[in-house]
């Protein structure tokens, strides 16, 4: 961005690229009047652009429904946020906990005739749709564990597990009904059957 505005080294290289004349060429270059006075000028409009976190607060502000029939403000105090409003239809009153407070203790509302606003809806949680997107994106995380797993095994379990199934295949004759029979077999053998 810098290099496009004229406002410093004509060509921005990576670190990698970089060496001591390279360096010492942009350094140059930066030093040039007419690069110094883009770089002044850039200055300049950032310097009257303000605060950019003051700057992204007033913004936050000014979207705010502070005004008309939606207004967060409080009806009884408008310095304060509306949190409740009456659940009859005939009446758009929004209330302030404060508001809400004094109206209950003098008995001129019940908490029962009270529902919480929601003045703005913030979505904070993008998650699936609908039961079937969610039940798979479970076995697919499932199944990327456990691939996940597969893969950090140790190389001194995956040697031991290779030395097991050398073994398994080497005794491949022998099973577990072979040595239950061979109590049996030795019985008979000795009997003289």
């Amino acid at each position: 961005m810098v290099a496009k505005a004229g406002a410093g080294a004509k060509q921005a290289l990576p670190l990698r690229k970089l060496n001591t004349e390279r360096f010492a060429e942009g350094i140059m270059q930066c030093l040039e009047p007419d690069v110094k006075a883009k770089a002044q000028a850039i200055a300049e409009s950032i310097a009257k652009e303000g605060d950019g976190a003051e700057n992204a607060v007033d913004l936050f502000h000014r979207g705010l429904p502070l005004e008309g029939a939606h207004s967060m403000r409080c009806g009884i105090f408008p310095d304060r946020a509306a949190v409740w409003s009456l659940k009859t239809r005939h009446s758009a009153l929004r209330l302030s906990n404060l508001a809400a407070e004094l109206l209950v203790e003098n008995q001129q509302v019940q908490w029962t005739e009270l529902e919480l606003i929601r003045n703005q809806e913030w979505i904070d949680f993008q998650g699936p749709g609908e039961p079937i997107t969610g039940a798979s994106g479970v076995l697919i995380s499932a199944f990327q564990d456990a691939f996940q797993g597969l893969a950090s095994i140790p190389e001194s379990t995956r040697r031991d597990l290779k030395k097991h199934g050398k073994r398994r295949r080497q005794q491949k004759g022998h099973s577990v009904a072979d040595a239950v029979a061979w109590p049996g077999n030795v019985a008979v053998a000795t009997r003289g059957a």
